[in-house]
């Protein structure tokens, strides 16, 4: 790497002075002086400011590299040089082995900004807008990268048919420190087979193909499409969302999160594993358990439908929770509910016409009417088992039928009246040490 004096004079084009082996060396150059870049191979100006222009570029009135530009690169000395693109901010970054890209203005790109290996961006507060829609504007370009980018905001205009952010390298880890925002109605955010932590996205869905893919400590507000979908690991996150859906078709793994939804179908459907989070759906059902999914020490509460509805195979799928519907049934579908805490406010606990499993559960009925029953004509052989039930009506029933059906209940506790199941139901536990079935009521 050197500048190098020419000798004579060049035969065609401009009349340049020296060469430079890349554009590492173009710092070195004296200000008022043409020389020739052996690496483009095209001729540059740099002027009595030391702005450098490039006229075969088609501008000869913004400099390629400005002493007071868009993005900046420091040397081992601190001193910065200033390029119009990131692109040739990369370049020099990598040609002098700096870890790091500063933005010191708001800009437009129409090209895709590749995130690079060992590379940083500060962005300084400054917003990068793209307007591209159906390619991604930021990616790792399918190369392992670990960066951290910060204090800056990624923004796609109009509908996206691509990913606004696309990380498909499953090494790459990418640390963000900024907002992530897409404005048209049917935006693809963050695509992420890879590891991404923190950040604020708005927008639309967070997706990942595989289960590897995580996002750490990502807060997420969806105003359109899906919130979060695919298989990803989510630790640590908060959604919002007033769309459709927040979690579709979700099958990854679920730990400490957060979900906040207001639209009017499922907050979280799949057959993702949840655990430790907190789900709140305001209209919707909180939770539609699919194939293996499970459900696990967290807190569902539904104002306008099912906190849980479970079609889950899973053996326990339903478990260590509080589940809690404001107006609607409690529970439906299917499944092993076990050392939960279900509250019913409106209707019974339980859906009808269910096949449901209970053991050490305790059951608490708000409702304060004589059709505030808990355990509401499930499917013949619903078992229930060391569980309580604290109901407000004296005359409610703890367990009801509107036919006759067939229960298995033992070791039950019930508290607030000293009904135990409507006469309709048949005991079909026959081993039990009594004929209710080891019942205290208090």
């Amino acid at each position: 790497m050197a500048v190098i004096a020419v000798s004579g004079t060049p035969v065609v084009g401009l009349k340049y002075t020296h060469t430079t082996a890349s554009s590492a060396d173009w710092a070195s150059v004296s200000n008022s002086t043409y020389f020739y870049d052996l690496t483009d191979k095209l001729v540059y100006f740099k002027n009595a400011n030391g702005d450098i222009f490039n006229s075969f570029t088609g501008n000869i009135t913004t400099p390629v590299v400005s002493q007071s530009g868009i993005w900046g690169v420091s040397n081992s000395s601190g001193a910065y040089t200033y390029y119009i693109t990131y692109a040739l901010a990369l370049a020099q970054a990598i040609s002098i082995s700096a870890t790091s890209i500063e933005l010191f203005a708001d800009i437009t790109i129409g090209t895709a900004l590749v995130f690079t290996n060992g590379i940083n961006i500060n962005g300084n507060g400054h917003t990068v807008t793209s307007s591209l829609t159906v390619v991604p504007s930021f990616k790792d370009n399918g190369v392992a990268c670990t960066s951290v980018i910060s204090n800056i905001k990624l923004k796609g205009v109009g509908s996206q048919t691509d990913w606004l952010v696309s990380i498909t390298n499953t090494n790459s880890n990418i640390t963000f420190d900024g907002i992530i925002e897409t404005t048209g109605t049917d935006g693809y955010t963050v695509f992420c087979n890879g590891t991404w932590n923190g950040g604020t996205i708005k927008g639309s869905t967070i997706y990942s193909s595989v289960v590897s893919g995580t996002f750490n400590n990502v807060k997420s507000f969806c105003y359109s499409g899906s919130g979060v979908a695919g298989v990803p690991t989510l630790n640590n996150c908060t959604f919002y969302s007033e769309s459709a859906n927040l979690g579709w078709a979700l099958h990854g793994h679920v730990n400490n999160c957060v979900f906040y939804y207001n639209g009017t179908y499922r907050c979280i459907q799949g057959e993702g594993f949840i655990n430790n989070s907190k789900i709140t759906s305001i209209v919707g059902i909180g939770v539609l358990l699919q194939t293996q999914g499970t459900l696990k020490n967290s807190t569902v509460r539904a104002s306008g439908h099912f906190a849980v509805q479970n079609t889950s195979s899973a053996l326990d799928a339903v478990s260590n929770c509080i589940l809690e519907s404001l107006t609607y049934w409690v529970v439906a579908g299917n499944g092993i509910y076990s050392k939960n805490t279900i509250i019913g406010n409106a209707l019974q606990i339980t859906f009808y016409d269910t096949y449901l499993s209970f053991y050490d559960c305790v059951f608490i009925q708000k409702w304060n009417s004589v059709n505030a029953h808990c355990i509401y004509a499930p499917s013949s052989g619903t078992i229930i088992s060391r569980c309580t039930f604290i109901v407000t009506n004296a005359t409610a029933y703890p367990m009801w039928a509107d036919s006759a059906i067939t229960y298995y209940y033992n070791n039950l506790i019930i508290k607030g009246t000293t009904n135990i199941k409507s006469a309709i139901i048949i005991q079909g536990q026959t081993n039990a040490s009594d004929a209710q079935g080891n019942i205290v009521i208090n």
